[in-house]
């Protein structure tokens, strides 16, 4: 038999067969091109041949999961260097608005507050209360640092 026949008969992945050996059957398989084998307990070829099945399929299976965690692996690995783009795209055009707005300052922070209008609804003494904590904090910052003049260059 020339070479060419012999990888034409060759089994793939996941075929097996059954030899009798004794009174019991032995099922064998190959595995990623390694060689199974397996008592199946069995005296009945036909019981036999239903063992070998359930055996196959349980190979195929975990197989398939295992090339399923290889894709989501492969997936999630996508996934990041499209997230990762797309996170330095978006952080540039944070830096280009924040370049191109007008910075906000201390003395135009108050007004601006009172004039939104999606802030929420609050009694007049409370107003009050926040003006007066808002204008100890802008003594504070300009007494401590008075080199930041912006709202946008303190941080929480």
């Amino acid at each position: 038999m020339g070479k060419q026949a012999k990888q034409a008969k060759r089994r793939g992945n996941h075929a097996g067969r059954l030899e009798l050996r004794g009174d019991k059957w032995l099922a064998v398989w190959m595995v990623n091109g390694k060689r199974k084998s397996q008592t199946t307990g069995e005296t009945d070829r036909e019981a036999a041949e239903k063992w070998l099945a359930r055996k196959l399929e349980a190979v195929r299976t975990s197989d398939g999961l295992r090339q399923l965690d290889k894709d989501a692996d492969t997936i999630r690995e996508m996934q990041k260097t499209v997230l990762g783009a797309r996170l330095a795209e978006i952080e540039a055009q944070k830096q280009e608005l924040a370049d191109g707005l007008s910075a906000l300052r201390f003395d135009e922070a108050w007004e601006a507050y009172r004039r939104t209008p999606k802030r929420k609804a609050v009694t007049p003494r409370t107003l009050e209360n926040m003006e007066r904590k808002f204008a100890t904090f802008k003594d504070w910052m300009a007494k401590h640092h008075p080199d930041v003049a912006e709202l946008r260059h303190v941080t929480p």
